[in-house]
């Protein structure tokens, strides 16, 4: 059996990865690295029996990715995993184009999108709006995970530098680089750069344990003061 998970929403996707791994019963489980993977080695692994142990298990982590645009390689390398003598499990840190979806007809796939409450939440990021971003937070992390809000956020920020800047923002549609520019004029770049600071140190502490809040804690704050 293959399994393919893929999205935006790595955290998300990213812990149904290792829970269907943890769901194996007592197998062999092989971790690969899509960066570091040949053809050569993905047959060895694939086809390599194993007489006295449990079927063996493939874990591969960002070969899609990894490939890019890479169309010859990538057919190559879903033409053996369809061929597998065992279960291959794929993860994927982007959302996959259709593409390469299309070469595992037989694949059990799960897209993992980022909910749009996070968006909702960044658009509404700006000077004194705390009544209306505190409500949308609260509500999110009840469901969502800190870690991937503070993510986005800090994401949101570095695009609002960028816009405030000048610098043309690449990956973007008329439409949202129109909103960040909006978006942007609302803060100066005093205000943005605190912002920015103050993600970065909110990380700092709560990984070197000298916070005595959490992560969700420092976001609400940082949310109050802007």
């Amino acid at each position: 059996m293959i399994r393919i998970y893929h999205g935006e929403y790595q955290q998300a996707s990213r812990d149904a990865y290792f829970v269907a791994l943890s769901g194996y019963k007592n197998p062999v489980i092989r971790r690969l690295e899509g960066k570091t993977l040949t053809i050569e080695m993905l047959i060895q692994t694939t086809e390599s029996g194993l007489l006295f142990e449990s079927a063996h298990v493939v874990a591969i982590d960002n070969l899609f990715t990894s490939l890019g645009k890479k169309q010859k390689q990538s057919k190559a390398y879903a033409e053996y995993i369809n061929k597998a003598k065992c279960d291959v499990l794929l993860w994927e840190s982007k959302e996959l184009p259709s593409g390469i979806l299309k070469l595992f007809p037989n694949a059990a796939i799960t897209q993992f999108r980022i909910p749009a409450s996070i968006f909702s939440l960044l658009d509404a990021l700006g000077p004194e709006n705390a009544k209306k971003t505190i409500p949308i937070f609260r509500k999110l992390i009840e469901s969502e995970a800190p870690e991937i809000v503070y993510t986005m956020i800090l994401m949101r920020v570095r695009q609002l530098l960028m816009s405030k800047d000048g610098v043309t923002i690449t990956g973007q549609k008329d439409w949202q680089i129109a909103r960040l520019t909006r978006q942007a004029a609302s803060f100066t770049m005093e205000k943005l750069l605190t912002m920015h600071n103050q993600l970065y140190s909110m990380d700092s502490s709560i990984k070197t344990g000298t916070s005595p809040f959490t992560l969700a804690q420092h976001i609400e704050q940082m949310l109050i003061a802007i």
